[in-house]
């Protein structure tokens, strides 16, 4: 697999890009507050600002390895991050990554993430025909897979 590290990628209605320490204030208030956001993730909501802070610091660090792929997903509407999509997992010898994302609840139920999902799968692999598959016990990103055109591989 060829690492090309997390570069801008673009949508109708998105911008993936690198986070910048400007964007801890919107990454708090905008979802990682948020224990309902926060539900199926590895991590607890973040209980202020300068915990968002220091998440992003360390992204910002990994985005010196190609193989280190942390996107915000920012709103063109509104210009500001309302969420995060990443690649949690990589693994060069079966070229398999795992994929993890959230967004704030405000932007639920409009297929943003689907939006993004696409387009990381289309960076990531060079078409957006790949098999994936949900967390189980997520409906609403069972839900949305079946919108973006994703088989369900459970």
């Amino acid at each position: 697999m060829e690492h090309k590290g997390t570069v801008t990628l673009e949508t109708q209605r998105l911008v993936l890009r690198r986070y910048t320490k400007k964007d801890a204030g919107l990454m708090f208030c905008n979802w990682a507050f948020d224990p309902e956001v926060t539900k199926f993730l590895t991590w607890q909501p973040h209980e202020s600002v300068e915990v968002s802070k220091n998440v992003i610091d360390s992204w910002i660090l990994s985005y010196e390895e190609p193989q280190n792929y942390v996107w915000a997903i920012e709103l063109k509407e509104i210009g500001e991050p309302i969420g995060s999509i990443s690649a949690v997992r990589v693994d060069d010898r079966t070229e398999a990554v795992s994929i993890g994302y959230c967004i704030g609840k405000r932007w639920w139920g409009r297929a943003v993430t689907a939006e993004a999902l696409r387009a990381v799968i289309a960076f990531l692999s060079g078409s957006g025909n790949e098999l994936c598959k949900c967390f189980p016990r997520s409906q609403k990103s069972q839900f949305w897979q079946g919108d973006a055109e994703m088989r369900n591989a459970l």
